[in-house]
């Protein structure tokens, strides 16, 4: 076993939460807002799991510790640089500034000095872009990392490929700007939160559901997991754009995905031709008007609180002993008379601790920059 960093998202509670799901056997530890330390096998073990995690961007080897004298460390980092063939082209990101400055230039010089012909390239703090680190070659990314009182060098060994998440965010055959809304990241790491916490999944390959559909941006994260997938919508438009997704995404990347979808209100789901039962449902229902006005958010909550019990009692008759749940329940904070007022559906949880369905995940907020309608994610089991 070595020791990893996994550099978390946007969202670093989310992100955290995927690996903590994914990695119940293995040692996960946050080791800053923006970090987490992981125990891992080999490099290997560490591309694949940023291959499938959605909320870590880069995952980097800790080599050695570094001395907290600057001339030290240039000249340690200088030797590593040196064990590498060819032409050194690398980058040095510092995520702890205040203990330690390292200069690129007393490294470079260090090099030029052994007639090591070498380049630097400007980063940020936390190392070069995921973008540079896909499209070039042989390039060496490092960072300075403070982990437990001591500074460390690290080195990048998997880095997430920007190239097929926009791919499949931006250029899918199906959209709709008022459905849909939903990350291609976000929801994989859903689908990670949800297959993780599943103790007791019934069927070799995981059958996962999404009874709000959209444009079927779950059901195709879930099927690059390797998941049977079930989506069903209300809306006919939306089986049909959900259909033309996992149709595209099968022919570009040359795959079978196993799906079937139909047409449905979520609380009459059960009524469907069930054959087995579903090991996870991961969704993110209808939240309400994007922009609502302030009176009339009561309304809008109590209507939001019936469909949501609504789809969770429909779900008792296709889930099994065990089934997880990841969804996405509304947020909306204003302001009246001078005070702040928070509109959500949390006093569900009591409600659907009555029904079976156990809390695991506390919610953790996601929203897009300036959206007035939050996001809580929330993970469940029925027991």
């Amino acid at each position: 076993m070595s020791k990893y960093v996994a550099l978390l998202g946007n969202t670093p509670s989310l992100s955290f939460a995927e690996l903590e799901a994914m990695m119940s056997d293995s040692t996960v530890e946050r080791s800053s807002n923006h970090s987490a330390v992981l125990d891992l096998d080999s490099d290997r073990q560490a591309s694949q799991l940023q291959e499938i995690v959605g909320g870590t961007f880069k995952i980097l080897k800790i080599l050695f510790q570094l001395d907290q004298r600057a001339h030290i460390a240039s000249n340690q980092i200088a030797e590593y640089l040196q064990t590498k063939e060819g032409k050194i082209i690398f980058g040095l990101g510092n995520l702890d500034q205040n203990n330690l400055t390292v200069s690129p230039q007393s490294i470079k010089s260090k090099l030029s000095e052994n007639n090591v012909r070498c380049r630097y390239l400007e980063g940020e703090p936390w190392g070069l872009s995921a973008s540079i680190l896909t499209h070039k070659s042989n390039v060496i990314d490092l960072l300075i990392f403070y982990y437990q009182q001591q500074l460390y060098l690290l080195e990048t060994v998997a880095v997430q490929d920007v190239d097929e998440w926009t791919k499949r965010d931006r250029h899918k055959p199906y959209v709709d700007a008022k459905k849909g809304m939903l990350p291609p990241k976000i929801a994989r790491i859903m689908t990670n939160m949800a297959l993780g916490s599943s103790i007791e999944i019934k069927t070799d390959v995981p059958i996962l559901y999404d009874p709000f559909c959209g444009t079927g941006t779950v059901l195709m994260e879930a099927a690059l997991r390797g998941c049977r997938v079930f989506g069903s919508d209300l809306d006919s438009s939306s089986v049909l754009g959900t259909q033309q997704n996992l149709d595209w995404l099968a022919k570009n990347l040359e795959m079978k995905i196993d799906y079937q979808l139909f047409e449905s209100d979520s609380s009459h789901a059960h009524e469907y031709d069930w054959s087995e039962k579903v090991d996870v449902v991961v969704t993110e229902p209808f939240l309400g008007k994007p922009n609502p006005k302030p009176a009339e958010l009561p309304n809008i909550f109590e209507g939001l609180e019936s469909l949501y019990l609504g789809a969770f009692k429909s779900w008792l008759r296709i889930l099994h002993k065990g089934s997880v749940i990841c969804i996405v329940f509304p947020q909306v904070v204003v302001s009246e008379k001078s005070k702040k007022v928070e509109y959500n559906l949390l006093d569900l949880i009591d409600k659907l601790e009555r029904f079976g369905y156990t809390l695991l995940v506390k919610p953790i907020a996601y929203s897009h920059e300036n959206a007035m309608v939050k996001r809580q994610i929330l993970v469940f089991r029925l027991h």
